[in-house]
């Protein structure tokens, strides 16, 4: 784009041109940017850009139909006689009916219970949806009951969910169906005591016709359940729970919590393969300090979590259980927990680019470093395939443990100041593990400790004469910038800079799904230089300068 500006003085007419280019976020029909997901993530086609209608032209004062305006604290608020309410004369209560495409209801004061539960069915088209909102993220309407959610392009936003028993269930309520359903700009808390196992936004369908399309966007919810750790047991009060029969499902830009069980599970354990939820996208989100995890994916196919800040765990950051098939953990920040990333059973695991660091045990006294279950790992896998490639891993006890099935694949990881002297940069339980499994390319401290599979510690120099493969890995100390300060960039000397190998996963995604996965955890294109670089971070290589800049002036 070139920009020219007209310079008026006397008789005379400056035309200065510079030429230059400038990157615009997209912007949506309205004017509001956009939301453009990361690498790996495919945009919602419904839930995010949209923006309410204005006031019908009869309010505050004529009655509209189709617009709804309810205020239980509005000294002249009644039901009677008032279908819709105004502004001067609201409802009192939330209509428990359909909704007419093009539907608006606008929710203020509160609280507001219904009967326990407040039931609903939004019969919207894409063109128009229905509302159910408060005025403003500022200024929200109180629920504090459960709100059931039928039908089809619905917007909820907005919004306070002021007690534990206050959720969102998109579920089979008599059988009824939900798709295109938007959760966004809502504040969703509780007492932080236990209250049983629940879910602040349940996600389920029919098993003959499952829900789909929903989206849970820029939400806040926390204190749902015991969160502390001298809680008295698992009291799974889990933040969005997308649980069965539904597909297509993005989580995205929220912060959760303070939960009794983890911000995000993902299915349950032993349902139908039929019923697994399918494509679930978790992104740009910030999960801590739960009683349990910030991630847990239990039976489910096609997971994706891309983008992540996951933090403050007493127990494993993400975890992977009970056979999940195709689950991608990408460009994450996982820090400060008693282990990173870790599969039980999966197939077709993968962790790609994510910064994994400050993850030690829970108890260092009972710790046992040759152990391929003991925490203060910050990868961990068994019972499952796949692998992990281009991370960076600083401050752990031990890297990566490899502990049952296979085969994995290990490529282009930085490990940085292993925490534990008797602990393993990387573990591997034993030889039937490590014959299917393939290193490469990969950067370690001088003081590196690999256990391949015989129980023997051994460093670089040894696994190379063991594994062929090996041979792109390099010992580098200090290899980067300033990790205590959480700066994973590479050191200006690092054998890390163009010393990785573009391994096939990456064209395996693509082929897959459709995607690039070709950015690294900042968003910078992930070949840079020559060719990728080892680690999280690919450093960028800054364009010349231009050699000269061109300036017309005309006089008249």
């Amino acid at each position: 784009m070139s920009i020219h500006r007209d310079l008026l003085q006397s008789n005379s007419r400056a035309i200065l041109f510079v030429g230059f280019i400038i990157m615009l976020s997209s912007m949506s029909v309205n004017g509001q940017p956009s939301y453009t997901p990361p690498a790996g993530i495919p945009a919602p086609e419904f839930g995010i850009d949209e923006v309410a209608p204005t006031w019908p032209a009869g309010w505050p004062s004529q009655e509209t139909a189709n617009f709804y305006y309810i205020d239980n604290t509005h000294i002249d608020a009644t039901d009677s006689s008032n279908t819709y309410g105004t502004p001067n004369r609201p409802r009192a209560t939330i209509p428990e009916i359909v909704y007419a495409e093009g539907a608006y209801v606008e929710i203020h004061g509160g609280p507001y219970s219904g009967g326990g539960q407040i039931i609903f069915t939004g019969n919207g088209t894409e063109e128009n949806p229905v509302w159910i909102r408060g005025e403003s993220t500022a200024i929200r309407g109180n629920i504090s009951a459960e709100m059931i959610v039928k039908g089809s392009y619905i917007i909820i936003e907005n919004l306070v969910f002021s007690n534990d028993y206050a959720v969102i269930g998109i579920r089979p309520h008599n059988g009824a169906h939900a798709h295109h359903v938007s959760v966004r700009n809502n504040e969703m808390y509780g007492s932080a005591t236990d209250v049983g196992f629940r879910s602040a936004i349940g996600i389920s369908g029919p098993v003959e016709n499952r829900n789909h399309n929903i989206v849970v966007y820029n939400n806040l919810i926390y204190d749902r359940g015991d969160y502390r750790p001298s809680s008295a047991g698992e009291n799974d009060y889990h933040g969005v729970a997308p649980s069965r029969n539904v597909d297509r499902v993005w989580i995205l830009n929220n912060e959760i919590y303070h939960m009794g069980g983890d911000s995000v599970q993902v299915g349950v354990a032993n349902i139908p393969d039929n019923e697994r939820p399918d494509s679930i996208y978790i992104a740009g989100n910030n999960f801590h300090e739960n009683f349990e995890n910030a991630l847990d994916i239990k039976e489910s196919n096609n997971i994706f979590a891309v983008d992540n800040d996951f933090h403050n765990f007493r127990d494993a950051a993400v975890v992977i259980h009970n056979y999940p098939d195709s689950v991608w953990i990408i460009n994450n920040r996982v820090h400060n927990a008693y282990y990173g990333i870790a599969s039980s059973g999966g197939t077709n695991v993968w962790y790609i680019g994510n910064s994994i660091w400050n993850i030690h045990t829970r108890n260092i006294d009972n710790w046992e470093a040759n152990s391929g279950y003991s925490d203060g790992a910050a990868i961990h896998f068994r019972a499952s395939d796949g692998g992990a490639v281009n991370n960076t891993m600083y401050n752990y006890d031990t890297g990566i443990q490899l502990t049952t099935s296979g085969p994995y694949v290990l490529s282009n990881n930085l490990f940085s100041t292993r925490s534990q002297a008797a602990g393993f940069d990387i573990r591997v339980a034993n030889s039937s593990v490590s014959s299917i499994t393939n290193i490469e390319n990969s950067i370690f401290d001088e003081d590196s400790n690999i256990n391949w599979g015989d129980g023997n510690a051994i460093t670089l120099g040894e696994l190379k004469l063991l594994h062929e493969a090996a041979d792109g890995s390099y010992i580098q100390p200090n290899a980067l910038n300033s990790p205590s300060t959480g700066d994973f960039t590479h050191a200006i000397d690092s054998k890390a800079l163009n010393g990785g190998n573009i391994n096939a996963v990456y064209e395996r995604f693509y082929q897959t799904y459709g995607l690039r996965i070709d950015e690294d955890i900042n968003g910078n294109p992930r070949v840079s230089g020559q060719t990728i670089d080892i680690g999280s971070i690919e450093e960028v290589i800054a364009p010349n300068p231009p050699s000269s800049v061109y300036i017309s002036v005309k006089a008249n």
